[in-house]
């Protein structure tokens, strides 16, 4: 009789931890912070994005959504994050687009695609590369070969053995002049010449000249470059902010920027104050008030302060997203959620200066947002957010205008949306896609 107490109660044990796990139900491990929405049993995810996130089981891709709940069961040999409301996916060696239901939207037909910017893919056909619209039908023919997203209404397009930059017309509106060139941001773009890299404006005024060994996009006003083997930082005038002194650095996010010195990582500001002493092995960027953070093999999470939210834990982890963040432990990955309270996020984003205005109006089709120098702020597809209670909303940016702009919510719950609450610049880091 008590072997048999003691199979019901392991039986009963297994299956609630079973249940726990493919349901997604949030769990906090003990003292610390960790609150998992998916305990790790992935063999690879991706973060979230418009409300799904990318995971890889039994070789196979299918997504998740923010309960944690399978919401595409794997099935694709390919896939991708979703962009806009779409995400690419392979089959039989060619290239569609599915929605968030899991409803193919456009048939594979490609013989390659990328994510939607701006309302538009770039995908091949015949060897050339053009731009397809959400439907699927080419807006500008394939003529290229190679090109970029669109970023700020341009992109970047290879011709004739050289680079220049279209608008969504397909006009040429930056000549190709470059060996090499890169996506559009805060309005500036970088590009190569001679092995060197220099910066350009949206009329394609040399701002900087070729010169840095290395470099990034403009991220808050700064872009991080490399010369005689330091990195440092330059603002929108070419000149230094920062001067060279570092072995390695990253965008800056929310303020901060990580660095690395003497082989460890840390942060300063963007006055080049150190605000964080280097003392990692590796570092993240700040997102949502969190940064990841590695000694001894562990990963935890720190705040802009420095202090430990999540004690070094995990054996990986990833930037927060949407509220999540991916983690890994033991060899398989899962995902915990943001155990900080919203007002504190928010505060990070307020001193960064991510601040876009206020929500002006709500209706069932469609919010507006008013904020001064808005039209300067937000572009077309850029993300957005709002808090409310303990939720991040996540919204889409679908016709900037001088004053405001119209947006759609990308994820999140439209019954908790008020007008009168602020807006913030969603901060996404983007990584060069070369």
């Amino acid at each position: 009789m008590l072997k048999i107490k003691i199979f019901i109660a392991t039986v009963i044990t297994i299956c609630a931890v079973t249940t726990s796990i493919i349901n997604g139900n949030a769990q906090t491990e003990a003292n610390s912070n960790v609150i998992w929405l998916v305990e790790p049993q992935f063999d690879d995810e991706r973060d979230f994005s418009d409300g799904m996130a990318l995971i890889f089981k039994d070789e196979k891709f299918g997504y998740i959504d923010k309960d944690g709940k399978l919401a595409i069961k794997p099935q694709y040999d390919y896939a991708r994050f979703f962009s806009e409301g779409l995400a690419n996916y392979e089959k039989n060696g060619e290239y569609g687009y599915i929605n968030v239901k899991g409803d193919v939207a456009i048939k594979p037909q490609f013989d390659g695609a990328f994510d939607f910017s701006e309302g538009l893919a770039y995908a091949q056909k015949n060897g050339k590369w053009g731009y397809i619209d959400t439907t699927g039908k080419f807006i500008i023919e394939p003529q290229f070969s190679n090109v970029g997203s669109f970023s700020e209404n341009l992109a970047y397009i290879k011709k004739d053995g050289i680079y220049g930059y279209i608008d969504k017309t397909g006009t040429i509106v930056i000549k190709p002049d470059f060996d090499d060139a890169f996506d559009f941001s805060e309005g500036m773009a970088k590009v190569k010449n001679k092995d060197k890299y220099g910066y350009i404006d949206k009329k394609g005024k040399i701002i900087k000249e070729p010169q840095f060994d290395e470099s990034g996009s403009f991220s808050e006003g700064m872009a991080k470059v490399k010369k005689n083997g330091k990195w440092g930082f330059i603002g929108k005038n070419g000149m230094f902010s920062v001067d060279p002194q570092f072995e390695d650095v990253d965008n800056f996010s929310e303020g901060l920027a990580k660095i690395k010195k003497d082989g460890l990582y840390g942060y300063i500001d963007k006055k080049g104050k150190v605000v964080i002493q280097p003392q990692y092995d590796s570092a993240g960027n700040f997102l949502e008030g969190l940064a990841s953070v590695k000694t001894n093999g562990k990963a935890g999470f720190i705040d802009n302060n420095g202090k430990y939210v999540i004690e070094p834990y995990f054996d990986e982890a990833g930037f927060f997203s949407e509220g999540m963040a991916r983690v890994k432990k033991d060899d398989k990955w899962g995902y915990i959620k943001n155990p900080i309270v919203v007002e504190k996020q928010s505060q990070s984003l307020e001193l960064a200066g991510q601040c876009v205005g206020e929500l002006k109006s709500v209706s069932k089709n469609e919010l507006i947002v008013a904020g001064k120098d808005i039209a300067s702020k937000v572009m077309m597809g850029d993300k957005l957010c709002i808090y409310s209670g303990d939720n991040i909303i996540i919204l889409r940016a679908t016709f900037p205008m001088m004053t405001t702009t119209k947006c759609e919510v990308s994820s999140g719950s439209r019954d908790e949306i008020k007008p009168g609450m602020k807006v913030y610049k969603y901060k996404k880091l983007k990584k060069d896609n070369k």
